[in-house]
């Protein structure tokens, strides 16, 4: 049975392989036998038709049908997986799909299998610096270790636009990226934002309100804002528990990055300026839900007080 599966959260790499699957076949057999299918419409007589014909002119026949576990209709995806065992040995499937499928059912279990199946999950905060090397060695560039952790920073595990962001570097700094290219060229993620943010309101008050207007300015919601800020506190509040009596930070299940930056940003409070804080933030999260205050006043009424 010469069927695949890709699947996964990181749809980047996983459409990484599927091209590169794709790009073989065309080496070899060129288009003549190569088919996509998209299987939230796909009808069972259609898959049958295409799947059980022989090649015209190569010696296989590639199949890639997209998004048919997550969108597919399920009694389609029962008849295909009785059908998969009896295809011909000339008939190669990949079955991709952009979003992670339920795992479930007859077709999953059947392609769901070592050696047959490939998950693409969401690379961990260690692993994206030797992606970021790689990615720049191939395009024949150079970036210093500083670079690499600061762009992690802004960007975050979002290979797609981490794609676009090296692309610009590389066209901007072909010989070394340096971190003040991506200091200048490289727009934090949110997140990032967030903990400037709650720096400034322990150091520098009046810079909060401009960088709340950046954010605004690139279109960020203010109720997602909000929401980050509300997270990064009670955050800062569970760091400053743990700190004041020496627990163990791994019970709160923070990423390391985020616990870094909140255990630093925890000293520049006291546990009840936190409290104090958190307090004011479920008011106004109340006087929002309610319909009192607008959220674009709350956040500016909270930032500037």
């Amino acid at each position: 049975m010469n069927c695949y599966l890709i699947w996964g959260q990181d749809s980047f790499r996983s459409r990484q392989k599927v091209a590169e699957i794709i790009n073989k076949y065309r080496q070899k057999s060129g288009e003549t036998d190569l088919i996509r299918l998209k299987g939230e419409n796909l009808q069972s007589e259609d898959f049958f038709s295409y799947t059980s014909a022989l090649p015209f002119f190569a010696q296989k026949r590639l199949i890639i049908v997209e998004d048919l576990l997550g969108q597919g209709d399920k009694e389609v995806q029962k008849k295909i997986a009785k059908v998969l065992p009896i295809l011909p040995a000339t008939t190669v499937l990949v079955f991709w799909e952009k979003q992670d499928p339920a795992p479930s059912g007859p077709l999953f279990k059947l392609l769901n299998i070592p050696g047959k199946s490939a998950n693409f999950q969401k690379l961990p905060p260690n692993k994206l610096p030797l992606w970021i090397k790689k990615k720049v060695a191939k395009e024949g560039g150079k970036i210093e270790p500083e670079a690499v952790e600061k762009l992690v920073q802004y960007v975050g595990d979002d290979l797609w636009r981490m794609d676009n962001e090296l692309n610009k570097l590389l066209a901007h700094s072909p010989h070394i990226i340096k971190i003040i290219d991506i200091e200048t060229l490289v727009e934090p993620q949110i997140k990032e934002k967030i903990f400037d943010l709650i720096d400034c309101l322990a150091t520098d008050k009046k810079k909060t309100v401009r960088v709340l207007q950046k954010l605004l300015a690139l279109g960020e919601d203010e109720l997602k804002i909000f929401g980050m800020i509300v997270y990064q506190f009670r955050n800062l509040l569970l760091v400053k528990d743990i700190q004041t009596h020496k627990g163990d930070f791994k019970k709160i299940g923070l990423h390391p990055f985020v616990l870094s930056k909140t255990r630093a940003q925890a000293q520049n409070f006291t546990f009840n300026e936190l409290c104090a804080i958190y307090r004011q933030l479920l008011d106004l999260d109340l006087a929002m839900k309610t319909g009192k205050i607008e959220p674009r006043i709350a956040l500016i009424l909270f930032l500037s007080s």
